[in-house]
């Protein structure tokens, strides 16, 4: 694996929106990819590496993803001056993650975020100062149970006390 920053190998992150490039030239390499990312787009995205024939770009926030996505689908890729093979240019399709995309969907619309309407739930909101506001903490089921057991325990040590005392 390969990281454009220079830290050597890593994990792609599960949280970084990745996009996936298809079409690829069989000689191209991982360092072509970030030169064709480096021309065509304003952000640097933070991982690139080619597996099975698909390149995969990660990048830092879902918007620099997209924008990434306009600027690259559909563009001619082209070998590097440090490629030892030659090859023709030619275009690749650039699309999100089948996982990213997956996990995009499942977020609410920003306008429903940011409106604090249907998607806020009733129970909670935000207060005059713009901080949440929240119901006081539920306590568990066995933590009750716990309280009620020694506050009976308390009672009948209590009661035995009192006994002795008359």
């Amino acid at each position: 694996l390969k990281c454009c920053a220079g830290f050597g190998s890593r994990v792609m992150s599960r949280r970084r929106p990745k996009l996936i490039v298809k079409d690829l030239p069989h000689a191209c390499s991982w360092q072509d990819l970030k030169d064709f990312c480096r021309e065509y787009t304003r952000k640097m995205p933070t991982y690139v590496d080619i597996r099975n024939g698909h390149g995969m770009i990660e990048y830092d926030s879902m918007r620099d993803a997209e924008e990434a996505i306009r600027d690259l689908d559909d563009r001619r890729i082209r070998p590097g001056r440090g490629n030892k093979v030659d090859y023709d240019p030619q275009r690749v399709r650039v699309m999100l993650d089948d996982e990213t995309a997956r996990r995009s969907r499942s977020r609410s619309p920003r306008a429903d975020r940011r409106s604090g309407g249907a998607a806020r739930s009733p129970k909670r909101g935000r207060s005059a100062s713009g901080r949440r506001t929240s119901l006081p903490r539920q306590r568990s089921r066995s933590a009750q149970r716990q309280r009620e057991k020694s506050e009976s325990r308390e009672r009948r040590r209590s009661r035995s006390q009192d006994s002795r005392g008359r």
